[in-house]
């Protein structure tokens, strides 16, 4: 819609493919190249890449406070209008996912029907079981969470809106307790309870209604300053260094801290810096394609894996000489293009058509 468009920050949407990308890189682990420095990027870098995770549901929370400037009305009409939209957005693409999904894992005789009725419902981040909240469509677990959130956020604006520092006193005793299971989890539980769980996962969401209440008091920080441009351009540079510098220090944490709590400093600095717009690497991510990249990220992120699956099955048949980075270049650039597609001709006019038959003027 347009009122989005205007209000749409256009750093922060370019800055969504950036980070589906590093969940790309991160599910590549079939690459088998004789190369040590691949082998090492791989280990090193490339499945560092789940930290994109976080930054989708930090920015969820900022953006959708943003979108909602901290208003989301309890009154039932608003409320549905709401739910409805978030629904539109989100579902009709999990299930054209599962629906392509689906004759690869029956033909694999991969196929877990109880896995299928938690995907459609989008609960299976709730169930610890793996073989449950990485099944038909793997990176769907966290669309489960979102779904999650966007329930409860309503919920949430109205509380840190009646309560003025409810936000900060929740997060302490989220941010705590993630510590305390942290030490007394069996490790073999770690991964659903740290990483996939929606209760504790809420808390990245919170984080980022909590970073829109502090980037609503600063709106107007460095604005008026004659040198403005080059404040915001010196602290993006430094937000961007910041984060790779945790990045490149990654091995001192745990890697169960990994998951979430130890990126949400340079995560947060990013999207509050970024949502300024006001310097030279802002100006370079307002480039039309890269909000463009931006806008079809989320049909990256879904789409990514089914292809992986065709890829896969695929390679004994039309790819079995080929160079693995070739074969994953190949992977990339179709996901790329089912994106575009899927983009523009199904989830636009699915949205559209959702919008305009059951939305309540």
């Amino acid at each position: 819609s347009n009122s989005y468009k205007s209000k749409m920050i256009k750093p922060l949407t370019s800055l969504r493919f950036f980070f589906a990308f590093m969940v790309f890189l991160s599910h590549i682990g079939f690459v088998n190249v004789d190369s040590p420095l691949y082998n090492w990027l791989h280990r090193n870098v490339f499945r560092e890449g789940l930290l994109g995770v976080s930054f989708f549901f930090i920015l969820s929370g900022f953006i959708l406070s943003y979108t909602y400037e901290q208003k989301v009305p309890l009154k039932r009409n608003k409320l549905y209008n709401f739910y409805l939209s978030r629904f539109a957005r989100i579902y009709p693409l999990h299930l054209i996912t599962i629906f392509f999904a689906l004759p690869i894992l029956i033909s694999q005789n991969l196929l877990n029907l109880k896995a299928l009725f938690f995907n459609l419902f989008l609960i299976q981040s709730f169930v610890p079981i793996p073989k449950i909240y990485y099944s038909i469509n793997p990176p769907s677990w966290s669309i489960s969470n979102e779904m999650f959130f966007y329930l409860l956020f309503p919920i949430y604006i109205y509380l840190f809106n009646r309560y003025k520092n409810l936000h900060v006193y929740f997060f302490f005793f989220f941010y705590i307790l993630i510590i305390i299971l942290h030490q007394i989890i069996p490790v073999q539980y770690k991964e659903f309870f740290l990483y996939v769980n929606p209760l504790i996962r809420t808390l990245d969401f919170i984080l980022g209604i909590s970073l829109l209440k502090f980037y609503t008091q600063n709106k107007n920080m460095f604005l008026n300053k004659k040198n403005s441009f080059i404040i915001y351009t010196f602290l993006e540079f430094a937000v961007c260094f910041m984060f790779l510098l945790f990045f490149i220090l990654h091995n001192i944490a745990d890697y169960t801290y990994r998951f979430s709590i130890y990126y949400w400093i340079p995560m947060s600095a990013i999207i509050y810096i970024f949502a300024f717009q006001g310097g030279a690497i802002s100006k370079f991510l307002s480039h039309k394609w890269l909000i463009f990249l931006g806008e079809i990220s989320f049909g990256f992120y879904m789409i990514h894996f089914v292809v992986l699956y065709y890829a896969l099955w695929l390679k004994p048949i039309f790819f079995s000489g080929l160079n693995d980075i070739i074969y994953a270049f190949f992977i990339f650039t179709f996901t790329l293009i089912f994106s575009f597609i899927s983009y523009k001709w199904y989830e636009l006019p699915v949205n559209r058509y959702f919008k305009a038959k059951f939305l309540k003027k």
